[in-house]
């Protein structure tokens, strides 16, 4: 018979804590509310913009680009939360994605 470790209760009282910090549905909706209507409004002012096809392509690249490095940041945060283990190399590198897409959003 295997004999598997039982998990201590400091884990368990921890992951218990960090599933109860859940936003508020009000919350949810306007963060995808502001996600939605900032990203119409990018691409309304990309299409009526003056520029040439490759700068338009460069802008929203760049969009994208930002988005991804949102998500992923946010999701390293998230499972440090909860205990799961996150690479701090590749929690920086997220990091430097995120900011590197601001700065060139400009």
């Amino acid at each position: 018979m295997i004999d598997f470790p039982v998990p201590s209760v400091i884990f368990i009282i921890n992951y218990y804590n960090c599933i109860d910090q859940k936003p508020s549905n009000a919350f949810i909706g306007a963060s995808w509310a502001a996600l939605i209507i900032g990203f119409i409004s990018y691409n309304v002012g990309l299409w009526n913009g003056t520029m040439l096809l490759n700068e338009k392509e460069y802008y929203f690249t760049v969009l994208l680009f930002g988005l991804f490095a949102a998500v992923s940041v946010q999701k390293s945060v998230r499972d440090k939360l909860e205990n799961i283990p996150v690479n701090q190399h590749l929690l920086r590198f997220k990091l430097r994605a995120d900011a590197l897409g601001i700065c060139f959003s400009d």
